[in-house]
């Protein structure tokens, strides 16, 4: 078993590759994680560390979030052995392409953030790799309200976004930058929680300020934390069971629900194909069902029209928000496919600064499992008029309206009780 690096964690090589992991702890990471496949013929997995029903709600806090909104949705997840609890604290994210200069986008996200109750904790201004990092956090040490958040910009030279809506044009990759997202939550077994002394936005090099808090995520331990912040490496009860699926193939209903939504009319038109799901190993984590469409170009009321045609076809809006006025707008809808699963729809249409009324949307669709987690219950009226149909705060850094609940998209098992 390697540790597990979350997805949403970019950081940069300097031959210019991007890589993700952790920048402060990627290379204690890797060392670790060489010496539990050293051990892992001879020492059994440690279920104490698995996540449970505790672990569940807490990354649910963040799966509703209306700032945050991830599209990568999981729990906490076990990643060591006995004798070497290993965590993986995150548990979702979200990212996209822009053409912002990214202090631009940044600054965008931190406003609706703070709007939505986190607090700016961290800024690195790197104007040599023209990238931007922040750190925020919310909830204080309360262990079932408490998170912590990065924002990162960076460019890379194999990005790409189509020029216009017709057309073979690209945009000079030296345009685009993409945005990054993640959130880490207290596990179960942890004692304790960084608390950062928030800073002022205003006096930040994002904003032509001074102030320059290193952004990295505060250091968590691999393990679990005790009150001091330090790891715990001697856990007691050695003989928590180690949780596992039944089985690691997709279930019936999933696969049900690939077939429903290969011919949805909406899924067809965004471009979108969804895999099966499953597990590779049966103590592992397991992905739902889900797909991706790629960035298109469009005028920027394509997104409100894309919303009014999936509702003719039985799709439910169920989230919408818009950032920075109507810089960066979401979409969220859901279908409900069986009594098990739940289709959940993401539009995400990101303006362009340099052409008024234009820019890019993206799509993503995921069939998840009620038994994984179940979604918020909605109605036809929680979203009656979206912020992008509003004429009142047209220019506010964060509007948003419904319940964001993408997902999950992975799931550990969960020990029981």
């Amino acid at each position: 078993m390697t540790a597990s690096i979350p997805s949403d964690r970019p950081r940069r090589r300097r031959a210019g590759a991007v890589v993700t992991g952790r920048p402060r702890r990627l290379v204690v990471a890797l060392a670790v994680s060489a010496l539990v496949l050293t051990l892992a013929g001879c020492v059994p997995l440690d279920g104490r560390t698995y996540p449970n029903a505790t672990d569940l709600a807490r990354a649910g806090r963040i799966w509703n979030d209306r700032w945050l909104a991830p599209t990568r949705t999981q729990v906490v997840e076990s990643v060591g052995r006995v004798g070497l609890p290993e965590l993986s604290r995150d548990v979702g994210g979200r990212r996209y392409l822009t053409t912002a200069a990214p202090a631009d986008a940044v600054v965008a996200e931190v406003r609706a953030a703070q709007a939505s109750g986190w607090v700016l904790t961290g800024v690195t201004c790197d104007t040599a790799e023209d990238s931007v990092r922040v750190s925020l956090a919310t909830g204080g040490v309360d262990p079932d309200s408490a998170a912590i958040a990065g924002i990162q910009t960076y460019r890379w030279s194999e990005f790409s976004l189509p020029a216009a809506a017709t057309g073979s044009e690209q945009v000079p990759a030296d345009r685009i930058a993409e945005v990054v997202i993640w959130a880490e939550v207290p596990h179960h077994l942890d004692q304790g929680w960084p608390d950062p002394e928030p800073i002022a936005l205003d006096d930040t090099c994002l904003v032509g300020g001074t102030v320059s808090v290193p952004a990295a995520q505060p250091d968590l331990p691999q393990a679990p934390m005790d009150a001091a912040g330090a790891g715990i490496t001697d856990l007691d009860d050695p003989t928590t069971k180690v949780q596992g699926w039944k089985s690691t193939e997709p279930t019936a209903q999933e696969r049900d629900a690939v077939e429903m939504l290969s011919g949805d009319k909406t899924l067809t038109n965004l471009g979108i194909t969804l895999s099966e799901g499953g597990a590779q190993e049966a103590t592992g984590a397991r992905g739902s069902p889900e797909g991706t469409s790629p960035a298109r170009a469009v005028p920027t009321d394509r997104l409100a029209r894309t919303v009014k045609d999936a509702a003719a076809d039985g799709w439910m809006l169920t989230y919408a928000s818009c950032t920075a006025g109507d810089d960066l707008l979401q979409a969220e809808l859901r279908r409900t496919l069986s009594d098990d699963i739940t289709a959940t729809l993401r539009l995400t249409l990101v303006a362009d600064p340099a052409t008024p009324g234009q820019g890019w949307l993206t799509a993503a669709a995921v069939a998840g499992s009620r038994s994984l987690g179940a979604a918020p219950a909605v109605s036809a009226a929680t979203v009656r008029a979206p912020c992008w149909s509003a004429t009142d705060g047209a220019d506010a850094p964060f509007t948003a309206t419904g319940t964001p609940w993408f997902g999950p998209t992975r799931m550990a098992p969960l020990q029981d009780g």
